[in-house]
C-alpha cells in the first residue's frame, strides 16, 4: 500500500486492504462479521466490533475502550493537557 501526501490538499488514494479472516503477520483483516483487526508480529493487536467497541489487545472487546494487557496485567492511561 502507498499513501502520497499531495501537498496541503491531504493524502490522495489511501486504502487499507485486508488480509482475510487469519490473523496475518503484521496488517489489516477480517476476523468476523463487520469486525475489523489488526495484527503485528502474528498477534492481534487491536479490534473494533460492529458495536463500535475497540479492544486493544483483545479479539472481544466488552465496551467501548477495553484495554488488556495479558503480560503483567497494569494498563496506564496518560493524558497531557
Amino acid at each position: 500500500m502507498s499513501i502520497t501526501l499531495n501537498g496541503t490538499s491531504g493524502v490522495t488514494t489511501p486504502s487499507l486492504v485486508p488480509s482475510g479472516s487469519s490473523i496475518p503477520a503484521n496488517g489489516v483483516y477480517l476476523p468476523g462479521t463487520n469486525t475489523v483487526g489488526i495484527a503485528t508480529n502474528g498477534v492481534n493487536a487491536m479490534t473494533l466490533d460492529a458495536s463500535g467497541n475497540l479492544g486493544i489487545g483483545t479479539a472481544s472487546p466488552t465496551s467501548k475502550l477495553t484495554i488488556s494487557n495479558q503480560a503483567n496485567s497494569v494498563v496506564t492511561l496518560l493524558s497531557l493537557n
